[in-house]
């Protein structure tokens, strides 16, 4: 088939899903193609255009029974507690970040303080990050955990059983896919089996979301992470509420959440979304005329001006990990350490990876250098540390993004995942390196392009928010 290109397996993909209708194919009334085809696009395209996969992990027993339900502890945290209607929902992201001396999501923040300030009424659903929650449930804050105890109770309405022609579906998709990419998706995953699992998950969350909304009765729901709250944008829709997606990370057409192909009606789709700035508003052609607003997060803004006194430390770099490709991402700034003794060598890990870089080939050696060293958010505060830094170096963080706040010369290691960020590196925003020899290279001959902040956090524009 010849070298695999971005842009190929893109319009490849596309093709299949236009070909087949795919986005638009239902099994027992549910858009299945929609609720897998992330997994399907992040493992193809890593195998065929980078050749690696990404290799899920598993948790270990004694991990699964460590974890806790908040739920059962504290069942006043459900929303199905809370009584009375409200003006607006608000799907919380579980991740927090530290601002204006509370822990909140920085990309709904904003939303919030405005329903606030119009002394209007909301309910906030809020999701465990990493198998708990940061923030603690009151009236207006509940945990959206008790959908567990909710499934329970609606088990028996679900069971999946495909009809005849649906059950060809599990035939013919797996054919269409391999003669296209030459390999079996059964590859990625039991095909039919992930299928049903997913519909199964859809319609018990889509019986307790529709339950919470109807209820309530909002004017508008606002989500970020739209891509795993399907059956929660779909239950509005059928009420005709409104859904607005909150851009949390870098997006652009190669996303697989928001690049679709040109045309096509896409299911459980938000009816608007916020970008931080004209640049996500170009590289991302949002499906079925979605309302796009530009509007950058009022906690960019903030931490712009707040590090912008900070002077550049010349021999500083500074990697951003992420849990996937963290071992990978270590050897390299391990080796770039060894060979640079003059540069000091921050390592920034991921949350994913606390309790595991350790057990990383290169830890022990990393660790007696003196110019390399690890940093969490404990030790950190992660806007600081790129305001000082002279270069960051990562494959797809969100990071990479944020460093542009700071004018941080960023290069990008050709790593799976870093197609994410085909538009940066191909506009030549920023270097894509292949390995420590370029690295060294690059690092020692940066050009740096001046760039508008503005073009992507756009802090300028007065939208109306609600």
């Amino acid at each position: 088939m010849g070298k695999w290109t971005l842009d190929k397996f893109r319009e490849t993909f596309f093709e299949l899903e236009t070909s087949l209708n795919l986005l638009n194919q239902q099994i027992m009334g549910v858009y299945f193609w929609k609720l897998v085809r992330a997994d399907i696009i992040t493992y193809s395209r890593g195998k065929l255009v980078n050749g690696e996969v990404e290799k899920k992990e598993k948790v270990a027993q004694s991990q699964k029974k460590e974890k806790k339900n908040p739920f059962i502890q504290n069942p006043q945290a459900s929303p199905l507690y809370s009584k009375g209607e409200v003006d607006y929902i608000i799907l919380d992201r579980g991740k927090k970040t530290s601002y204006k001396e509370e822990l909140v999501d920085i990309f709904t923040y904003d939303i919030e303080q405005e329903i606030k300030k119009r002394d209007l009424s909301y309910l906030i659903l809020d999701f465990p990050f990493m198998g708990q929650y940061f923030s603690d449930f009151d009236d207006v804050r509940k945990n959206i955990e008790s959908v567990f105890y909710f499934w329970g109770s609606q088990a028996r309405l679900v069971n999946p059983q495909p009809t005849e022609e649906e059950n060809l579906l599990f035939q013919t998709i797996p054919q269409e896919f391999k003669s296209r990419f030459g390999f079996d998706i059964n590859e990625i995953f039991n095909f039919r089996n992930k299928i049903l699992a997913e519909i199964k998950r859809f319609k018990f969350e889509y019986l307790y979301y529709f339950k919470v909304f109807i209820e309530k009765k909002p004017k508008k729901i606002f989500t970020t992470i739209y891509y795993r709250r399907h059956a929660a944008v779909e239950a509005a829709k059928i009420l005709n509420i409104p859904v607005v997606d909150i851009q949390y990370a870098n997006i652009n057409i190669n996303h697989p959440a928001y690049g679709f192909p040109a045309g096509v009606a896409v299911p459980y789709f938000p009816n608007e979304i916020i970008v931080w700035g004209d640049f996500f508003k170009e590289v991302t052609p949002v499906p079925n005329n979605a309302n796009v607003i530009v509007y950058s997060p009022s906690y960019y803004k903030e931490t712009s001006k707040e590090y912008n006194y900070i002077k550049k430390q010349e021999n500083l770099i500074t990697f951003a990990s992420q849990h996937s490709i963290g071992e990978k991402l270590f050897e390299l700034a391990f080796i770039y350490a060894n060979n640079n003794p003059e540069m000091d060598v921050i390592f920034r890990l991921h949350p994913g990876e606390l309790g595991k870089y350790e057990d990383y080939k290169y830890f022990n050696q990393a660790m007696n250098l003196n110019n390399f060293k690890l940093s969490t958010k404990d030790t950190d505060e992660l806007h600081g540390l790129l305001a000082k830094s002279q270069y960051q170096v990562g494959v797809f963080s969100t990071t990479m993004i944020e460093g542009i706040l700071h004018r941080t010369n960023s290069i990008f290691v050709n790593i799976s995942g870093v197609e994410e960020y085909q538009y940066i590196y191909e506009n030549n925003f920023a270097p894509l390196i292949n390995n420590e020899k370029e690295l060294q290279m690059v690092s020692q001959n940066y050009i740096y392009r001046p760039v508008d902040i503005q073009y992507f956090f756009n802090f300028v524009n007065s939208v109306n928010l609600l």
